[in-house]
């Protein structure tokens, strides 16, 4: 097997300090350019990146607390993310559509994603064997 050891792919996990350095670095950058452009734009890539690194680069068990806590709360989980994704798809679509256009197809995506993921997990927990809803047993 060490034979084929050179063509497996490995994965190389970041030490956390570097991780948060680089959270804090990409995060000072868009809001510097945030401030100073000012355009809507920008304002809003720096919400939509505030709100995917700062509960990650504060603390990764923190993160993972805070995702099991939104998951027992379905409508501030559905307006988080609704939100990060029209942030994030309208600062990303605003580059190569008109703002209107962009804002719509944005706010599109957030809902229909939110309508999915319900669906999807109502549909998983329905065909789950345990009372709770939460995968297989044993």
């Amino acid at each position: 097997m060490s034979q084929f050891s050179k063509f497996v792919e490995r994965s190389f996990t970041p030490p956390p300090a570097a991780a948060r350095a680089i959270n804090v670095l990409l995060l000072t950058g868009v809001t510097v350019q945030a401030v100073g452009t000012r355009r809507l734009e920008d304002v809003l890539l720096a919400i939509f990146l505030f709100g995917m690194l700062v509960p990650a680069g504060i603390s990764a068990k923190g993160f993972t607390w805070l995702i099991g806590r939104m998951q027992a709360h379905p409508v501030l989980s559905s307006v988080y993310v609704a939100l990060l994704l029209t942030c994030g798809g309208f600062a990303l679509l605003a580059h190569v559509l008109p703002r209107r256009t962009s804002l719509l197809v944005a706010v599109g995506l957030a809902l229909s994603s939110r309508v999915v993921a319900e669906i999807r997990r109502r549909r998983d927990a329905a065909s789950s064997p345990r009372l709770d809803g939460r995968g297989e047993l044993g």
